[in-house]
């Protein structure tokens, strides 16, 4: 079925008359016949019921009417979009970012760039925790969401790539007992609590607390559970306990309330991904994922 058939059955439907089909259209009479009739052909059924003295629907013809119309309108409001499109990229694009990542300056530097090449698009940017990121993934809040690699599995039904290397480690109170130690190693650690996210905000934390700590020879045994990263910090700068961390985030990196204990990264690798969900069509999310693989490419 092509367009020019949709067109030509609906004016025809609409005005129930050959001749003033043709002449809404454009076209000769016997151009809307053969149109008419190839639709039919096509279909296996008679759409029109045709006399001497009237054209009406049959009942597939009025099934046909009232989709048809829904689809035209869809297909010329996409062709619209297309043609905006190729006149200048508009829309919106939002898109969540890991809290504590305010300013690493690979994602910074990609979104900037993003912008300034994109100027018509509204680029949306906020910062949350992992479960905000999921959720507002799942539920379309977000475009695009930039989170830890080990989140991936905690994302049914999307996609994702590696965007970074990053630097794992374990934080420690810098003006404690334990922050001025000499030498001072992971095994030392082995009696601490660790201070981690909530752990409906962040499933397996303490699973994967044990899969890294089993390399030193010991278990988490205690965790607490805080609200967010910024608790997450608090705890550990008042001398509650220690946290898996990561070394990138300004926070850390730049802070002189904390020792960086800084973790093999041959023994544990740990990126920062970027997600979005298989069935999102938003044209903006396309040019910026084609962005990223043209850098991966360079």
């Amino acid at each position: 079925m092509t367009m020019e058939q949709m067109r030509t059955f609906l004016a025809v439907a609409d005005c129930l008359n050959f001749t003033k089909a043709a002449e809404r259209l454009y076209l000769s009479q016997p151009t809307v016949s053969r149109q008419i009739q190839s639709l039919e052909e096509e279909c296996k059924t008679p759409l029109l019921v045709r006399t001497r003295k009237e054209v009406r629907l049959t009942p597939a013809g009025a099934i046909m009417v009232s989709h048809l119309k829904k689809s035209l309108e869809e297909i010329e409001a996409g062709l619209e979009e297309i043609q905006a499109s190729s006149n200048g990229i508009t829309g919106k694009l939002n898109i969540g970012v890991l809290e504590g990542f305010e300013t690493e300056p690979r994602v910074l530097k990609l979104l900037v760039e993003f912008g300034k090449k994109y100027s018509e698009l509204t680029v949306n940017i906020n910062y949350c925790s992992f479960g905000e990121l999921r959720r507002g993934l799942k539920d379309d809040k977000y475009d695009l969401i930039f989170t830890m690699g080990f989140e991936a599995k905690n994302l049914p039904s999307t996609l994702s790539r590696k965007l970074c290397r990053l630097s794992p480690g374990i934080i420690v109170c810098a003006n404690s007992a334990l922050g001025e130690r000499e030498n001072l190693t992971i095994y030392d650690l082995k009696d601490e609590t660790f201070i981690a996210p909530d752990e409906k905000d962040s499933p397996f934390r303490l699973e994967d607390t044990n899969n890294l700590l089993s390399h030193y020879g010991f278990q988490c045994k205690k965790m607490k559970y805080v609200k967010n990263h910024e608790s997450q910090l608090l705890n550990v700068a008042a001398g509650n306990g220690v946290a898996i961390a990561c070394g990138d985030v300004p926070q850390v990196k730049n802070s002189m309330l904390f020792h960086f204990m800084e973790l093999s990264k041959e023994e544990h690798v740990l990126h920062m991904i970027y997600a979005w969900k298989k069935e999102n069509y938003n044209p903006a999310l396309a040019l910026f994922l084609n962005g990223l693989s043209e850098e991966d490419e360079s």
